[in-house]
């Protein structure tokens, strides 16, 4: 991999840690949790110890969301806060957003199932608003699956549904775009279940093409 051709090159210097963020990201997107666990771990230390907030931000944010991923909620609950913290230091309203939509996440963990459904609609719409269509697509598909557990599959169909122009107009990956299509089938077709949601988002952060949070690096 040319990643692990730069890491060796990088011999443990400055760009150690952003090198195997990126690493973890590519991970996650082949739907390997654990493996971008145990590479985020790894690289906390070391963007802690160059003290720019910007790959602090990014590892802890990524952490979290592989953590979430593999339902290991406690962990994940432990380093929210300091996700907040260091996106409020930034001032940057994308990582924000990312962070409302990841607290939404941990509140569904949690089993705060209401809680979850207004934050991460709330995220959904301004991922939309602000042109994030990846990120929009994710919130969306997390909507839609708490949505068809809640019993409420007329709005987890209105939701995808509205969320497809978005996606058309900004000329997203061609097997990103089939899976939602098919997801938003199965909802007409009263067949959709959360399990099916899940499994669309985890097509789309296969073929999505390359999401804002890739551009933290």
């Amino acid at each position: 991999m040319l990643i692990d051709q730069a890491l060796a090159r990088a011999a443990g210097g400055p760009a150690t840690g952003r090198l195997l963020n990126n690493k973890a990201f590519g991970l996650e997107q082949a739907g390997d949790s654990a493996a971008a666990v145990a590479v985020l771990r790894e690289a906390l230390p070391l963007v802690d110890a160059q003290g720019e907030e910007r790959h602090r931000f990014s590892v802890r944010f990524n952490l979290a969301v592989n953590l979430l991923a593999l339902d290991r909620v406690a962990e994940a609950a432990v380093l929210v806060p300091a996700v907040r913290g260091l996106a409020l230091a930034q001032r940057l309203e994308f990582d924000l957003l990312r962070v409302n939509w990841l607290e939404g996440r941990l509140a569904a963990g949690e089993g705060r199932r209401n809680e979850a459904i207004a934050q991460i609609a709330e995220a959904a719409d301004r991922f939309a608003e602000r042109n994030m269509p990846y990120d929009a697509a994710l919130a969306a598909l997390d909507l839609a699956a708490l949505l068809l557990e809640a019993g409420r599959a007329a709005e987890a169909e209105a939701r995808v549904a509205h969320a497809m122009p978005i996606f058309l107009a900004w000329g997203i990956d061609r097997e990103a775009l089939a899976s939602l299509r098919l997801f938003l089938d199965a909802l007409k077709q009263q067949r959709a279940t959360a399990a099916l949601a899940r499994a669309a988002a985890v097509a789309w952060r296969h073929f999505g093409g390359v999401p804002p949070r890739k551009r933290m690096r």
